[in-house]
């Protein structure tokens, strides 16, 4: 089921100006594929042309049903963009990490050159260490936070490197396999003043969050009938037990949505994301992670095919999207019956997929800037039940006429006049 953001509908004039704060998309990636449609890949291409918006004829529709009407954007709504790798820092990741790094390349290649992004590294650590919810480097020699601004891309990729495959580890989280807490912290309180020290979380950015981790988050809650991989240190139960009151992938994701308010977020996992993965150590189906990024409708790269330059691309591409067009479209009226729906990109049909519990269509091809997107319904008419008739009340029988009162008569036992 779809999960989306619900924007408005308003006049032409106004939606153009409130839509360049909104970003909106469901783009549909399994976490088995993670490759992107072509009708994306195509939608993708020619965001940043800028066709003047076609006169489209609004359909003519029957009684109960409506049309809703959508305008993309014009033009990017923000060219500034944070990307966060919050990082299990288990020493079996050393391998994994050090591909992620590699990997950078194929995430940059995917975003709009007008981009000034910006890369970190945040250590999944819990409560008891020092560096839970800060920004991370290896040594004082490479930075915490590396700029496109001020910076070559080698340069970045070198500093992203050394930082993920020198870490620190957290033996009161089991190695560090606190990535769901790590990163509420990191959004509030003093790690968050310390990390916007740094120039980083930029009150006016996008925000791109790739979780990193070969095993669960002990955040996580394990869905019924699954049995845990065993923890022979004993160590998750009681990091559980400290830290995870209140953390889960979904209040974790409304923490994200309120630190961004209108600006478009992207979360992304590089777990394992299906049952086939080494059965080694406490590696483990990535749960927690990738709850959230499902609920985030993101990307999920699979760490058992070591594909992650592709992976990181399909991430920049969701997060290239997500600065540009919509994809999402809530509906401003309820009780809509799904086999109506229907909807036109610039007057041509286009497909979709419908959310009854979001009351939104999601649209993998959704034009290009200024498209129009007209999507029409028609509302569920129940028969009406009728009501049971009332016993028929029997006709009186009219009464005979009255005989005339004659004067010195009596007439109904009274006196005549």
């Amino acid at each position: 089921m779809n999960t989306c953001v619900k924007p408005q509908i308003y006049p032409d004039s106004i939606r153009r100006v409130l839509f360049l704060f909104i970003a909106l998309i469901i783009y549909a990636v399994t976490f088995t594929g993670c490759e992107a449609t072509p009708d994306a890949s195509s939608a993708l291409r020619t965001a940043l042309t800028d066709p003047p918006s076609p006169s489209i004829p609004l359909p003519v529709l029957p009684p109960e049903c409506f049309d809703d009407r959508f305008l993309q954007p014009e033009a990017l709504i923000t060219h500034n963009l944070d990307l966060l790798f919050v990082t299990d820092t288990s020493g079996s990741l050393d391998v994994e990490r050090a591909g992620v790094a590699a990997g950078i390349d194929s995430f940059v290649a995917e975003l709009p050159s007008t981009v000034d992004y910006q890369v970190a590294v945040m250590l999944a650590h819990g409560s008891r260490s020092s560096y839970s919810g800060r920004l991370w480097s290896g040594s004082s020699s490479f930075p915490k936070v590396s700029r496109s601004s001020t910076m070559s891309l080698s340069t970045i990729r070198a500093n992203l490197t050394y930082n993920l495959t020198h870490v620190a580890s957290d033996t009161f989280s089991d190695g560090g396999e606190e990535g769901l807490y790590g990163l509420t912290q990191g959004l509030q309180g003093t790690q968050l003043s310390e990390s916007r020290s740094l120039g980083f979380f930029r009150p006016d950015a996008a925000l791109a969050v790739v979780f990193i981790s070969d095993e669960n988050d002990i955040c996580a809650d394990y869905p019924a009938g699954v049995v845990p991989v065993p923890d022979p240190d004993n160590l998750e139960g009681p990091a559980k037990i400290r830290d995870c009151n209140g953390i889960t992938p979904e209040t974790v994701l409304a923490k994200i949505t309120q630190f961004q308010g209108d600006r478009p977020f992207v979360i992304g996992g590089i777990n394992y994301t299906t049952s086939t993965y080494p059965r080694s150590g406490e590696n483990e189906y990535g749960w927690g992670y990738l709850e959230l990024v499902r609920l985030a409708q993101g990307v999920a790269v699979d760490m058992a095919t070591g594909q992650y330059s592709q992976g990181l691309a399909n991430i920049g591409q969701l997060t290239t999207s997500r600065l540009q067009l919509l994809f999402d479209f809530t509906l401003s009226h309820p009780g809509v019956d799904p086999s109506s729906v229907r909807v036109n990109v610039d007057g041509t049909s286009a497909g979709f997929t419908y959310s009854a519990q979001n009351n939104s269509v999601n649209v993998p091809a959704p034009g290009q800037s200024r498209s129009v997107v007209d999507v029409s319904y028609c509302l569920n008419v129940s028969e009406p039940t009728p009501s049971p008739s009332a016993t028929p009340t029997p006709t009186p029988t009219p009464s005979a006429s009255p005989t005339p009162c004659v004067a010195g008569s009596s007439c109904g036992g009274g006196v005549g006049i």
